[in-house]
Formats: C-alpha cells, structure tokens, sequence
C-alpha cells in the first residue's frame, strides 16, 4: 500500500480506498462509549481509556463492509452526541477481521 504525505495537515493518507470494498477503521471518539452500543455500531470492538485529567475516550476497531457501513457508524456516533477525533483506514493486514 502506498501512502501520501499531506504536509499541511501532517498526516498520511491511504489514496487507495475503494468505495463499495471492504476496509479496516480505526475511529477515536471523546467520550465513553458503552459495549451496548456495539451491535448498532457495526460490531467494531470498543476500547474505552481515561486520561491524566479524567477525560475519556473510546476506540472503535474492525472492519466495515463498504464506505456505506462507515457512514452508518459516523451517523450514529454523531447522532449520539459523540465527538469524532479521529476517522483511519488501516492497512488489509491490520487489526480487525470482515463484517457484512
């Protein structure tokens, strides 16, 4: 996989991506985010930490079927009042395993 550098914005990025394929994500929200939540969530793995000042944030992990299912997840984390930090597209070979 080949990455791009955007020095403006200090980050790589995966040019790659196809629309409709399978991808892995890797989501940071602020807050806490309850296993509850997980099924409606697209079933991406949960991990919640606490910081230093007792802020938290939670990481959502796994695998989403399509650009579809990543908006879906979006739509309800936002619709639940979280803030989004972070949005990644990880490499095939990384953590998280193929949903539908």
């Amino acid at each position: 996989m080949r990455y791009v550098y955007a020095p403006a914005v200090k980050q790589k990025y995966r040019p790659n991506v196809e629309f409709g394929s399978p991808a892995n994500y890797r989501i940071l929200v602020q807050g806490h985010v309850g296993s509850e939540w997980s099924d409606r969530l697209s079933g991406l793995r949960l991990s919640t930490s606490t910081s230093e000042d007792g802020s938290s944030r939670t990481e959502l992990l796994g695998s989403l079927r399509d650009q579809a299912a990543l908006s879906g997840v979006l739509a309800t984390l936002h619709s639940l009042h979280f803030a989004i930090l972070v949005v990644e597209a990880l490499d095939a070979g990384t953590e998280g395993d193929e949903r539908g």
